[in-house]
Parts: C-alpha cells; sequence; structure tokens
C-alpha cells in the first residue's frame, strides 16, 4: 500500500509495558508461588484424609507434614510431603520387599501422598490458578 495516505490514532505503550512486565514477573510469580502452596496444602489434607492415607491419625508422621516454596526467584517450585524418617518406608511399603508397615488408620495405606496427584491433579490446578486470578485482578 504504497503511496496511500495513513491516519489514525497512536499512543505511546511503553509505561502500560513496563507495568505489564512487573505484572508478569512479580505480581504472577508471587501468585504462582502462593497458588502452589495452597495447592501443596490441599495435597497434604488429601493424603490424610482420602484413602490410601496416611497410616496414623496423629504422632510423629501426621506432624511432619510440611510444604515450603523454593525460595529462588527464577524457579517457582514447591515441596510438598512428610519429613520423618520412616516416610518414605510407609510410603513406599508396597515396593519394597521390606515388612509391610503396621497400618493402624482404617484405609490407610503405601502411596497415601504419591496417588493423589493423578487423582486430583485437576483440582490442585484450580486451587493454584484461582489464587494468580485473584492476586492478579484482586477479586
Amino acid at each position: 500500500m504504497a503511496g496511500q495516505v495513513k491516519s489514525g490514532m497512536f499512543f505511546d505503550l511503553t509505561v502500560f509495558e513496563k507495568s505489564l512486565v512487573q505484572v508478569a514477573r512479580v505480581t504472577m510469580s508471587e501468585a504462582a508461588r502462593k497458588g502452589l502452596y495452597n495447592a501443596a496444602a490441599e495435597l497434604i489434607q488429601d493424603a490424610i484424609k482420602v484413602e490410601p492415607k496416611v497410616p496414623r491419625k496423629e504422632g510423629p508422621l501426621i506432624r511432619s507434614a510440611t510444604r515450603a516454596v523454593d525460595p529462588n526467584p527464577d524457579n517457582i517450585s514447591v515441596l510438598a510431603g512428610f519429613n520423618i524418617e520412616y516416610a518414605v518406608y510407609t510410603h513406599e511399603a508396597a515396593d519394597t520387599a521390606q515388612v509391610m508397615p503396621n497400618w493402624t488408620e482404617p484405609g490407610s495405606g503405601p502411596k497415601y501422598l504419591e496417588s493423589k496427584l493423578p487423582r486430583f491433579k485437576d483440582k490442585y490446578i484450580k486451587i493454584a490458578c484461582e489464587t494468580i486470578r485473584k492476586a492478579v485482578f484482586k477479586k
């Protein structure tokens, strides 16, 4: 369209672009961290309440439930699980040649944490996304 006269309205979006970068870099990453943290809290609750459950209603294993956001600003991730020496043994019991633990909680069993990820992944994603949405749009 060489030779055509162009007319219109133009805006300088420099300030908007800087604000958008701020939202993407800071607000979104903080919201994503919080969203993953909230989803991890739900994962822990599911491990305690949904079969197969953590093998005890109370005690050191339950009290060792933990979730933590990676402090590295370039990495948005969270660790969730149970942090006691025998947590791996009870969780992985079905995969070992060792004697099975004495499951004292009805409905408890191995893979009490890992089994929740494929079953409830949509719920965990929804929790994370809803947290992000609320943080970004303040609603």
